[in-house]
Parts: structure tokens; sequence; C-alpha cells
């Protein structure tokens, strides 16, 4: 049995993401917005689902966007794998993996930030935001590259892609420059007091710089998700067949 969707293929699998993602991330900050969690004033994403109800969208919402994106990351590897089958030992088995892994480790990120609000285990939510983010950039890094060096994609396929990666940079060394000079600036401040920054305040073009730079970069990210749409449409899953223990002894025989 095949798993796509009539003539889209695996495509909506993407779409999916980065629909489900977004909303995640919107409907937080919207509801954060509304019961007063959050100024209006582009907060940091975390700080949007750092207390319910608003906290239990971000968790579901970012558990299966997670689900979703390792999802993603395992089909372009199948596909990536199948493509360079023939090329013996050029075949780039170590970008491959180095791609799958990075997935792997954005995935797990992902799911680490939904699970471990910023309030409850800063920390571990910390490291949760760093694997997700970096994994994201490495993976599309190493999935253009793949794709122009050995796949022999189309300039349509990769320079967006890369163009991507770049932006993502950017966002984040912008990002982390501001968050940086933030802490600089207020050494004491609470997570939760940043989330309510003023314009008089001596810290608010820092706050909304890495703030605004955290929303572009997911955002970049999720559009990455979405360039593997006409790639995955020409692709069906075929999921494994159950069979009886008694036709297993019969094959054997």
């Amino acid at each position: 049995m095949s798993v796509s969707c009539f003539h889209v293929g695996l495509s909506w699998i993407p779409i999916l993401l980065a629909m489900t993602l977004s909303s995640t991330l919107l409907i937080s900050y919207i509801l954060a917005v509304y019961r007063g969690s959050v100024e209006p004033d582009f907060p940091l994403i975390s700080a949007t689902g750092a207390g319910p109800p608003e906290s239990c969208i971000f968790s579901q919402g970012l558990n299966v966007s997670a689900f979703l994106s390792l999802l993603c990351c395992y089909i372009w590897y199948g596909i990536a794998s199948q493509q360079t089958r023939y090329m013996g030992t050029k075949q780039p088995r170590c970008l491959l993996n180095c791609c799958r892994a990075t997935g792997i480790i954005a995935s797990l990120g992902l799911s680490i930030v939904g699970n471990f609000q910023q309030k409850s285990v800063e920390v571990v939510h910390d490291i949760g935001a760093v694997m997700a983010f970096v994994g994201s950039i490495v993976y599309i890094f190493i999935m253009a590259h793949l794709c122009r060096r050995y796949l022999g994609y189309h300039s349509y396929y990769w320079v967006p892609r890369l163009c991507l990666g770049i932006a993502c940079v950017i966002s984040a060394v912008a990002f982390a420059g501001c968050k940086v000079a933030l802490l600089v600036k207020a050494p004491n401040r609470s997570s939760t007091s940043l989330s309510f920054i003023y314009p008089s305040d001596p810290v608010y073009l820092e706050s909304l710089c890495s703030s605004s730079s955290e929303w572009i970069l997911g955002f970049l990210i999720i559009i990455f998700f979405l360039t593997l749409a006409p790639e995955f449409r020409k692709y069906a899953v075929q999921l494994p067949e159950l069979i009886g223990s008694s036709i297993v002894k019969q094959q054997a025989a």
C-alpha cells in the first residue's frame, strides 16, 4: 500500500508542516497578547508559549511539527539515497548521513522547545532552541550542496534553498548579537520581565532586534520546508505489509 495524496504525491507533508508550525506560532502569539502575557511588539517566540493555555497549544503544535519535520528528513534522505545509489564509491554517504543527523537534531530540538517552556526549565529550553535553529541552518546548507553537487538539480531547486540558508545565518547572527547586547545592558533582568519592554526602556531596541530576528528566522525555516513540496510531489511511501506467522514459516520452508 502506497501513501500519497492523489496528484500531489507526498507534497502535502511539508505543506502540512508549514501550516502547523506557522499556525501554532501565530495562535500562541494572539492568545498571549489577548491575555496580556506579552506585549504585542514582537515578543520572543518562547515568551508567547510560556504560560497556559497558550503553552498547551504551543507544546502540542511543536510536537506535531517536530514529527512532520522528522518525516520530511526521512523522506528526503530516501530520495537522495535512491538518486545516488549508482554512484558507487562516489556516493556522498557521509554528507547524506550528516544531513539526516542534523535533521534529526533539529526535530528533536523543536520538540524540546515545545515540552520545556521558558518559564519552567529555561536552560533545557534554550538548548532545544539552539538545536532547532542551528540544526536547521546546517541542514539547509548540506541539502543545497547535495542538490547542486551530487543530485544534479536545476538551479531553481537549490538556489532558493541556498539563499534561505544565507538569510537564516544573517537572522541568527542578528538575533545572537542583539541578545548578547541585551544581556550585557540588563544582566539582572529575568526572561519574564523582558516580555514587557516598552519604547522608553533602555534595552527596547536590543529586545526588538532580537525578537524580530528570531521571528524572521523561524519563518525562513518554514519557507524552506515549503521548497520540499515540489520535490515530494513525485514520490509516494510504500507501507510495510503485515503477514501472519504461518506465511513466514511457509516461506522459510
